[in-house]
């Protein structure tokens, strides 16, 4: 089984972007969308500002949508039925955003909110996996022994971040792990795909990403 990063083509602030610059818009209202939070879904309903894409990349599959809270995704209808098939990471969220006009024609978008598992890893074998601590450019490796999530955090807390890294040489998971999902610190903050859902991307061209790379790391017990 094979898994690939999955990422936008354009950092934030250069693809497309939620503008919150019309004269209405309220900033400080409690249910804006850049109230999403992190760690959870959000317990209101969230409003959310026109959608405005720039020059060069109007008409995407994927953006890195600004102003807004949470993590994840603005994609396309298309790409929303695409992973309507798959299996995603929970707990997950859809939110239609306010439809978007472009030469008189309507599009419908969505921002696909995922929630990473905030310090816990019920699907990761440490005692399996293996694990070396390096210097702040990831050289020098020597091994060191995590047996559990608790002595993972404690090597994360403990670790000075701009002197050296905790790195995963070997991720063992229990379980096959959802199509679209993400394992929050030790693959940094970055979602991963399955290689199915990949070649699905692949068959309809999306468009809006960078090209996958494969995370060799992972192995299924």
């Amino acid at each position: 089984m094979k898994y690939y990063y999955l990422d936008t083509s354009t950092k934030t602030g250069n693809t497309a972007i939620l503008a919150g610059n019309q004269p209405h818009w309220d900033w400080e209202s409690p249910v804006v969308a850049g109230n999403i939070k992190t760690y959870e879904l959000p317990d209101f309903e969230p409003i959310f500002s026109e959608l405005i894409f720039k020059r060069y990349y109007r008409m995407v599959d994927f953006f890195c949508p600004d102003t807004m809270g949470g993590r994840g995704f603005g994609i396309s209808e298309r790409i929303k039925k695409v992973l309507e098939d798959f299996d995603l990471m929970e707990p997950n969220r859809v939110y239609a955003l306010p439809p978007y006009t472009h030469k008189e024609l309507v599009y419908q978008y969505y921002y696909l909110q995922l929630v990473p598992a905030y310090n816990s890893f019920p699907n990761v074998n440490f005692e399996k996996s293996e694990f070396v601590k390096t210097d702040f450019y990831k050289e020098n490796p020597n091994t060191i022994e995590i047996n559990s999530d608790e002595e993972f955090l404690n090597q994360i807390n403990k670790t000075d971040d701009l002197k050296e890294r905790i790195i995963a040489s070997k991720i063992v998971l229990k379980n096959k792990p959802p199509d679209l999902f993400c394992i929050h610190r030790i693959f940094n903050h970055d979602f991963l795909i399955s290689e199915k859902l990949r070649d699905a991307l692949l068959e309809i061209k999306a468009t809006g990403l960078k090209d996958f790379v494969e995370e060799e790391r992972i192995i299924i017990q």
